[in-house]
Parts: C-alpha cells; structure tokens; sequence
C-alpha cells in the first residue's frame, strides 16, 4: 500500500520522504519489522520507539511513523501522537474491515467473557455469522487463535477483522479492556453496540488509581463511536453511563431497568429466572451457576434484541449454553463439587464463593493465589474475602511472573489471618490442589480460582505447561 493512502484522514505534522513509496507491514516491535515495512514509534512506560529507528531500519523499515524527526534516512511521517492513530493506519492498511462487519464491544472489570460468548451463542444460532475477539482468542467458524492480550494490538486486532470479514463473519463481539481504551487500540472502529458489564477494583498496578481506571472504560463508552450503548443499572459507574449518553439500554436485579430479573432460583442444575426485556416476559433456565450470571445473561439477551433476534428465540437459545470453560465450570468427581473460575479479582473472587457455597450444604475450600508482577493491593482483600466467606483456605502460587511466589503468598496470609480464617499455604499448585481434593469430603464443594482455562503458568518469563482442569481429572482419575 502507497504511504498516501496508509495516512488517509490521518492529520500528520509533517511528510519527509516519498507518499507513493509502497509499504508491505505495520509493526510496533523493531525486531519484527520486514523488508518495506512501517515502524510505529510507540512511547511506553519504559522505553521509547524512537530508541529504536536504526534497529528497525537495519531489519528493513521504509518508512518510521513517530512524533519527532529522527537521524534516518527512512521515510518519516511525523504526527503529534503516534499511538492515537496506530488504530487507524491499521485500519487503512487492513482496507477498513471493520466498515464490513457489525462490531459489539464488551468493556467491564468482570464478565467479558462470558457475556461475548452468550451472545455470539444465540446469534449463530439464529443463523449469524459471529466471530470472537478476547482472553480465550480470536474465534470465527472453525479457526481459533491464540493472543496474549484480551484485546490484540492494532496490528493483529485489524488483521483478524479483515480475515473474518473476507470469511464471510457478519458480526463481530468484541472484549474491549480498559488498557485498550486507555491505548487508543480500537478507536478506528464504529461499534454497533457497547455493552458495560460492571467496575471493580483490578489493574492498579497500571492505572494506579480507580479513578484513571474508572475513566479509562468511560472513554470507551462516553464517544460517540457507539451507535447503541447497554449498561449496568446496579453498578454506579454504569448509572454513570445511562446519565450522560442517548441511546442507552439498561439492565440490572436492584435497580430499574429495561431488562430485568424475577422469581431467581440458585440450584445445583444452574440458575432459573423470568427476564422482562422490553415488556417480554420469558422464563430462563441457565445451565450456569452464580447470580452474576443472571446479569451476564440479562446484557446478552438485551444485546441479542437489540441486534435483532426475536426475544424468545434469544431466551429459548441462551437456556442450551453450556457455559465457558474455566468459567464457574463445574467437574464431576467423586461424592463432592469441583468448580475451576478465572476470578482474580476481589469482587470476583467473592461472588464466585457465594455462588459456590449456594450449591453445598458442608464445607467449601477456596484454592486461589495472586499473580506476580500485578496489582499488589488486591492480594489482602482476596485472603481477607477467602477467610470471611470460605470454610478453608488454600493459599498457592498463580502466575507468579518475576516475583517470589512465597513473598505473594504472604501479602494473601496477612488478610486471612488478619480476619480468622482456617488456612494452609502450599507453593506448589499442583500439590495445592492435590490437598484439596484429598481433604474433600462428601457434600463438599471445592473452589479452584484465578486461572480458569489458561493452560500454562508463568514463571520468571517462561510459561509452563499448566492445567487446573487437567490437574484435577488427573487428580481423581477422571479421563
């Protein structure tokens, strides 16, 4: 593609160099860029892009996109901030795909996961065409990709989208993290819909307060990119949401809504309810656990409506999903309950317990940890929630990445212990839950929380071939 066009509707300080030079990538790594191709000079917390024009011109760059002139003899487009139209040089390269698909972008601290793939459940069910963008990857027909990132890079987030609209994808659903609103990532794309699931506290380690995190999902819902907003009405940030833009949906279990729950029933079998979504009563039975899942449920059959489904073909769909692995996923073992969740949060970590102890009338045992190199000031509040609302606790290592896993482990002790809680504090994870599992006893629940599906654990920068699940039907012998 022709520099001229790459930066079309792009506002540019200054051109040095040929607009009709050809450009064969886009990359933001300088070891990754190939013959041709375009260095985005991307400042960050700990280095700066700009560091590292020789080194990519060295690999084959023809041209750099930064801030400032630089001593190369590259071509240099030079705009006032590179990571604010990293979104949309990725869109004019990739031939705006984004323009052919119907986007739905889910932002919220929990329940992305889950609500994207409720949604696009019922839409291929109806007959759609839906892909997935998120933590569990890039999903459309038959082909799943892995990322490292709940929301990719420009680069591959704009690849992925060309690829799907060229198979023949229709509507795309979308987790949009904080980090990616903060970043700019998806700011090339007109979403048909934004959905806020909730705000809690998560990512402090980044945003370093609530409040920059907190501002970071507004930015994504306070634009006018989305031509249809759903929001929260329990959650104050999502009244927040409903107060200050039009066309807001809401839904909610407290407060009014135009969504909403009745008759909620907790059982071993999942969650029954009646929605009233704009004025259509139905009768819900979710085959998933946990109160929260009524509310991901309620985003998603209002979604659903809002994209066109029938609202009782929406609710006679959602009653066959299945769930999300790693999700409050339920494993059958022996004469007791098993649940492996992602929940890494406070809040997730609470309602996970709650929803777990509504299903057992003995004990549960909460095995969870902390990742390293991540939030530190959640680590007390998890131990203190495990104590208060767990029978016992098993302390292990999570992701412990370059931190002393025993140094996490003792930030989660001081709020266990700080608050009563019986516990046992055991490193290795595997035999974390090994322990837990033999100190089961019938009508007990087991809670394995923080890695839900990943399937590695990362320490000291490697990722180690890792399993909750795997572990546990090894465990009891399950195949």
């Amino acid at each position: 593609m022709k520099i001229r066009e790459l930066i079309k509707d792009i506002e540019t300080v200054r051109v040095i160099g040929d607009l009709d030079a050809e450009i064969s990538s886009i990359s933001a790594d300088s070891k990754k860029v190939v013959e041709n191709g375009l260095f985005i000079c991307l400042k960050g917390e700990n280095c700066d892009g700009h560091e590292y024009v020789k080194e990519a011109v060295f690999y084959g760059a023809r041209a750099i996109l930064c801030e400032k002139e630089c001593d190369t003899t590259a071509i240099q487009i030079i705009v006032k901030n590179a990571r604010k139209v990293f979104s949309k040089i990725c869109s004019n390269f990739y031939g705006n795909p984004e323009k052919r698909l119907k986007i739905v972008g889910v932002c919220g601290t929990n329940g992305k996961t889950t609500v994207t793939f409720m949604i696009a459940h019922v839409l291929n069910s109806y007959g759609f065409n839906c892909g997935i963008v998120g933590t569990l990857g890039i999903r459309y027909n038959e082909v799943i990709k892995n990322v490292d990132l709940t929301t990719p890079d420009p680069t591959d987030l704009f690849s992925a989208l060309k690829e799907m609209a060229d198979s023949g994808i229709t509507v795309v659903i979308m987790e949009v993290s904080a980090h990616a609103s903060a970043l700019f990532k998806t700011d090339a794309i007109d979403f048909y819909l934004g959905i806020f699931t909730n705000f809690t506290e998560d990512h402090l380690d980044y945003f370093k307060t609530m409040e920059n995190y907190k501002n970071a999902k507004l930015r994504f819902f306070n634009s006018s990119r989305c031509k249809y907003l759903i929001a929260n009405s329990d959650d104050e940030v999502g009244r927040q949401i409903i107060n200050n833009n039009e066309k807001v949906f809401s839904f909610g279990l407290e407060n009014p809504a135009d969504a909403f729950a009745v008759k909620i029933k907790e059982s071993k079998d999942g969650e029954s309810f009646f929605i009233n979504i704009f004025d259509t009563v139905a009768e819900v039975k979710l085959k998933i656990f946990g109160k929260f899942n009524v509310c991901n449920a309620l985003a998603s059959l209002e979604a659903c409506v809002i994209l066109g489904i029938p609202a009782d073909f929406a609710v006679s769909s959602i009653n066959s999903f299945n769930g999300v692995d790693g999700r409050l996923e339920k494993i059958d073992g022996n004469d007791f309950s098993v649940f492996i969740d992602y929940a890494h949060t406070p809040d997730g970590l609470l309602k996970s317990i709650l929803a777990v102890k509504k299903l057992t009338d003995k004990r549960l045992i909460c095995v969870f940890g902390c990742g390293g190199n991540r939030d530190s000031i959640k680590r007390k509040e998890m131990g203190k929630i495990s104590a208060n609302n767990a029978d016992f606790t098993i302390i292990t290592s999570d992701n412990p990445r370059f931190e002393e896993p025993m140094s996490i482990i003792k930030s989660i002790e001081d709020g266990v212990i700080e608050n009563g809680g019986d516990f046992v504090s055991i490193e290795d994870r595997a035999l974390a839950i090994e322990y837990a599992l033999k100190l089961a006893k019938k009508g007990d629940a087991v809670l394995i929380a923080g890695k839900g599906c990943e399937k590695y654990q990362e320490i000291l920068g490697v990722k180690h071939p890792f399993d909750d699940r795997e572990k546990v039907n090894e465990i009891l012998g399950v195949k």
